[in-house]
């Protein structure tokens, strides 16, 4: 609860998409690729609250406008391609089941992620 406070509580209240777009944006900003439940070693809660310690409530707000042209912004990114996951812009491949950036349309492109 004390993390998402701040969200919940400014001048621009945070809703539960603007808070997904949030952490995605932060997943872009530093290169990772989406989390996924079998690699996660510690609580959820855990996860979520280093996220929204990356998220400053005014200046990454998504619908504030200033993400636009924010680096890794949403609005900065390259149109979706269709052939990935939409909101992570990854492919998985169950060979080696590891999560790939599209070479199409992930603002970082194609640098395999595990």
């Amino acid at each position: 609860m004390p993390s998402l406070h701040r969200f919940a509580t400014g001048e621009r209240p945070w809703t539960a998409q603007d808070l997904i777009d949030g952490i995605d944006t932060i997943t872009v900003r530093c290169g990772y690729t989406a989390v996924r439940t079998e690699r996660i070693r510690t609580r959820p809660a855990a996860v979520l609250a280093w996220f929204l310690r990356q998220l400053d409530p005014i200046n990454d707000h998504p619908r504030a406008g200033f993400n636009d042209t924010a680096a890794g912004g949403r609005a900065t990114w390259p149109t979706w391609c269709g052939h990935c996951d939409e909101h992570t812009r990854q492919r998985w491949e169950p060979a080696d089941a590891l999560a790939y950036r599209c070479a199409v349309c992930h603002p970082l492109k194609s640098q395999k992620q595990g």
